[in-house]
C-alpha cells in the first residue's frame, strides 16, 4: 500500500517518500484539477506521513509554489529542525526547492495549489511572503482566495479554454495578494529562510504536459 500511496502523491502533486503504518486498510482519495498550468488537489487520507528529500526534489521537473490549506484534521509539518501543526483553517506556503517532513496523526481532508514559480513571477515581480510562512486565518484576502477555489473546482470543468486561462490568471492574482505580507502583520514565519528569487523558467508549461492532459483526475490507492 505504501508504494501505491507514493505513486499517488506523487503523481498528483509532486515526488515525495511516504509511509503507511501497518494495520486496518488505508484509505485515502485524491482529485486534482488543472487550472492550466496550476493544479488544485484535494486529499482526504487517513493517517500517513512522508518526506521530501534531496532525492525528490532533484527528481522534481521544474521549481513551485505551493499553498496548502487544512479543512478537516491536523497535519504536522517539520522542516529545518522546527516543527508546525496545523489544524482547520490554517494554510502554508512551502517552496519545492526545499526539505521537508509530514505527518498526519488522523484523518484529514486538505487542499494544495501548486504553482510553477515562473507562473507567479508573471504577476509578482519577486515580492512575496517568505516561503514556509504560515498565513493567518481570518485575512479577507485568504477567505476570498479559498471561496474563489471553491467555486473554480466546480466549475472547471465545463470551462472552454479561454475561460481556463482568464481563471489561471484571476487565481495568480488573487494569490498574490495572499502572499504579499500585509502592512500590519499577516504571516508568520516558519524556518524555511534565505533568498527566494523568482527565476524564470521554462518547465511551467512542461510540468503540465509532462502530466494527464485531462482538466480533472481522481486517484485512490484504497484496496478494493
Amino acid at each position: 500500500m505504501s508504494d501505491r500511496w507514493r505513486a499517488v502523491v506523487s503523481d498528483t502533486h509532486l515526488p515525495w517518500s511516504t509511509h503507511v503504518a501497518p494495520g486496518p486498510a488505508f484509505a485515502a482519495s485524491v482529485r486534482r484539477w488543472w487550472i492550466d498550468d496550476l493544479a488544485l488537489v484535494d486529499v482526504e487520507c487517513a493517517p500517513t506521513s512522508g518526506s521530501r528529500g534531496r532525492s525528490q526534489i532533484a527528481a522534481t521537473d521544474g521549481e513551485f509554489v505551493a499553498l496548502l490549506f487544512i479543512r478537516a484534521g491536523h497535519e504536522v509539518i517539520r522542516t529545518n529542525g522546527d516543527t508546525v501543526r496545523l489544524a482547520p483553517g490554517d494554510a502554508v506556503v512551502w517552496d519545492s526547492t526545499r526539505t521537508a517532513r509530514f505527518e498526519v496523526p488522523g484523518r484529514l481532508s486538505k487542499r494544495s495549489l501548486l504553482i510553477p514559480r515562473a507562473a507567479l513571477a508573471e504577476v509578482s515581480g519577486g515580492a512575496w511572503a517568505t516561503p514556509g510562512a504560515v498565513l493567518e486565518r481570518g485575512r479577507p484576502a485568504i477567505a476570498l482566495l479559498t471561496g474563489y477555489l471553491d467555486t473554480l473546482a466546480g466549475i472547471l470543468p465545463g470551462l472552454d479554454p479561454a475561460a481556463v486561462v482568464a481563471a489561471r490568471n484571476a487565481t495568480l492574482e488573487l494569490v498574490l495578494g495572499v502572499l504579499r505580507p500585509a502592512a500590519s502583520g499577516g504571516v508568520r514565519d516558519l524556518p524555511l529562510r534565505g533568498s527566494w528569487s523568482a527565476s524564470s523558467s521554462s518547465t511551467s508549461r512542461a510540468w503540465r504536459s509532462a502530466r494527464s492532459a485531462s482538466p480533472a483526475s481522481t486517484a485512490s490507492p484504497s484496496a478494493p
